[in-house]
């Protein structure tokens, strides 16, 4: 089993909320060596991210949004960091650098990458990371960062390119599957996009945010019970996480579930109380629950 990198990673995807990235939602991103033993015993969902971005919501949704996706639910990946630490100068403005092992120069750049592209400087970000990648060409996850880099910058073709090489070098790994089927999902290509999605969950089975993802791509393609099902599933999983609250409630509605859909939007408000379309959704299905016959 191949093991994980030791650097530290910005927030891949996470669930998008309404207006954010959806994604990315998760929590503390993980290291080489660490999802090397998840994997291989049992994957552990990481800490939600209110606050990290990672985890199932966001993020920051990585959620600086990478490519966000709106209210209705969706997730992508692209990313915010946790923390990372400090910016280190590259080899190119410090002479002495280019006296350090390859690997420790990669990962000053790295981390370099990280904090410029929390900063939303994705293009600093984009140099230090191929920088580091000239270095460790068969680093997975510099691959995955890469492929948020130009996701946030909305250069899609090169992001699905760097996510198929991550994938390549390590097929399972989750956090990129559930940004490429994010990726996928922008440019209308469903049905892949589902793929990738249930293989971040065959892989990660309590990834919330995959399954919310997996949901908003149902729905556009109409299946809206399976889509359902997902949204649940999110919720049942995480249950603070609001946006899929959201979604399942729009499913309840275009169910003409009122009832359903008025329990789901109060869950909505009681987790995110200035969230304005479900304060509308609301009272929408309350004005049509008071107008039905008794």
């Amino acid at each position: 089993m191949k093991s994980r990198s030791r650097h530290r990673s910005p927030a891949p995807c996470s669930p998008e909320r309404s207006a954010a990235l959806v994604g990315a939602e998760p929590s503390g991103t993980r290291s080489r060596r660490w999802r090397a033993l998840a994997v291989g015993l049992v994957l552990v969902s990481i800490g939600v991210a209110g606050v990290a971005l990672w985890t199932r919501r966001s993020h920051e949704a990585l959620a600086a949004n990478p490519s966000g996706s709106g209210p209705s639910g969706s997730a992508i990946v692209g990313g915010g960091l946790t923390s990372p630490p400090p910016a280190q100068a590259s080899s190119a403005s410090n002479p002495a650098a280019s006296e350090e092992p390859a690997d420790e120069r990669a990962l000053k750049l790295i981390n370099q990458g990280n904090d410029l592209l929390a900063q939303g400087n994705t293009a600093g970000a984009t140099q230090a990371y191929l920088e580091a990648l000239s270095l460790t060409p068969e680093d997975e996850d510099l691959h995955f960062y890469l492929g948020i880099a130009y996701a946030r910058a909305g250069r899609s073709q090169e992001a699905e390119k760097h996510y198929r090489e991550a994938l390549r070098l390590f097929p399972d790994y989750p956090e990129v599957h559930n940004n490429l089927g994010n990726l996928l999902a922008q440019t209308n290509r469903l049905a892949e996009a589902v793929e990738q999605f249930d293989e971040a969950i065959r892989v990660m089975p309590d990834y919330a945010t995959a399954y919310n993802n997996l949901g908003t791509a149902l729905r556009k393609m109409g299946k809206l019970q399976e889509a359902g099902l997902r949204f649940r599933k999110a919720t049942e999983l995480n249950p603070g996480y609001w946006e899929a609250h959201f979604n399942l409630a729009n499913v309840y509605l275009a169910q003409n579930r009122l009832q359903d859909a008025t329990v789901a939007l109060q869950t909505v408000l009681r987790l995110n109380p200035d969230f304005a379309p479900a304060h509308r959704a609301l009272e929408s299905a309350r004005r049509k629950l008071a107008a039905m016959p008794r």
